[in-house]
């Protein structure tokens, strides 16, 4: 795995700074009873010290979102903690 995190295990943020916006991804895995694992990714923009504005949400596949996740670190993308309320 590229990134040192597992977007799978827990749940995890990466910021961005691309097109002068700070984008915000938190990935966050979906507890249920189906053999079928799968990952909650949703997206927000984030200005500081307002709160994160969501912007989409998706649930894929864990696969796909340690894919998604690799891709990200690849582009710049960092880990860190979620933003306080």
């Amino acid at each position: 795995m590229v990134g040192e995190h597992n977007p799978t295990a827990a749940g995890a943020f990466q910021a961005g700074t691309e097109f002068r916006n700070l984008g915000m991804v938190h990935f966050k895995p979906e507890l249920n009873l189906e053999t079928t694992p799968w990952v909650s990714i949703r997206t927000y923009h984030y200005d500081p010290p307002r709160p994160p504005q969501p912007l989409s949400h998706r649930r894929v596949l864990d696969q796909n979102a340690i894919d998604t996740w690799n891709v990200m670190v690849k582009r710049g993308w960092r880990p860190c903690r979620a933003p306080a309320r």
